[in-house]
């Protein structure tokens, strides 16, 4: 239990100014009952500063960094005036309750895949490609509007390329390593900001040790968009499958494009007997 009062008295302070006029229920009911009495006892207190962070944490960090900002700003006086204890009340709830809350929230992952320059209007370009970038821009800005967790693939050779398997297969260079036609579509790159995925084949098979810290179950979903439905987001797609049984697999049809309409028709069918689930075709 806390011993020092003039803590909680900091800590009431902080949270009256910052939310003297929040609509939160409980934010409220704790300002009300604060600016009244002046006082709070020990147990309610830490139960609604726990609270707090469990509603900071449920919508997403929006509506309480102004707390932080303002917490930030004066930690070092509440450190100098009262022994570092509404410092350790505070970290706490940035480790312990965030991270405990984090595990228990339904997790969403999108997967951004090779939308770069040279599939779209490069090298290896098409008017498919080209179509489906507004829809790929608006699905990047629902997830990151969300604070959902956001990866782009990016397809990546040398410039030995040509001889490799795929370029004897394929003899046309495209994202080469550090040129224009490996970067992301120039109208997508900036939207938010993304983890970057670097693969030097179709699919890239470490998607478990990039996922394994989340902890992922039946209630969590990946989702993948981009290029090419029939080579690089079928591969992707059947990797997640297979490593990540129990997790929803969805790919968004309509943000997708292959390298004909056929073969993105036959990539979205082989992916549905694969229980991946196919939306928006």
């Amino acid at each position: 239990m806390i011993q020092n009062k003039k803590s909680l008295s900091v800590l009431g302070n902080l949270i009256k100014d910052q939310y003297e006029h929040c609509s939160n229920k409980e934010i409220k009911e704790f300002i009300f009952i604060y600016k009244k009495k002046k006082k709070y006892s020990d147990k309610k207190i830490l139960r609604f500063l726990e609270n707090l962070m469990i509603a900071y944490v449920r919508h997403k960090y929006t509506d309480y960094d102004k707390f932080f900002i303002r917490y930030d700003k004066d930690r070092k006086e509440i450190r100098r005036q009262y022994n570092k204890e509404a410092l350790m009340i505070v970290n706490t709830w940035k480790t312990k309750t965030i991270e405990k809350e984090k595990n228990k929230m339904a997790k969403k992952i999108l997967i951004v895949v090779d939308m770069q320059k040279d599939f779209i209007d490069g090298s290896l370009g098409s008017p498919q490609a080209q179509a489906i970038v507004v829809n790929v821009a608006k699905k990047i800005r629902e997830y990151s509007k969300n604070n959902d967790y956001i990866y782009r693939t990016f397809d990546t050779h040398d410039k030995q390329y040509l001889l490799t398997q795929e370029g004897r297969n394929l003899p046309i260079k495209h994202c080469i390593i550090d040129t224009d036609g490996h970067n992301m579509y120039k109208s997508l790159e900036d939207i938010c900001y993304m983890e970057d995925v670097y693969k030097h084949s179709f699919g890239f098979i470490e998607w478990d040790k990039k996922f394994g810290s989340y902890n992922l179950g039946a209630a969590d979903e990946i989702e993948l968009i981009g290029l090419c439905t029939d080579i690089c987001v079928v591969s992707n797609a059947l990797i997640l499958k297979a490593q990540f049984p129990e997790v929803k697999i969805t790919v968004d049809a309509s943000c997708c494009a292959g390298i004909t309409d056929e073969s993105h028709k036959a990539a979205l069918l082989v992916m549905k007997m694969c229980q991946v689930n196919i939306i928006n075709e």
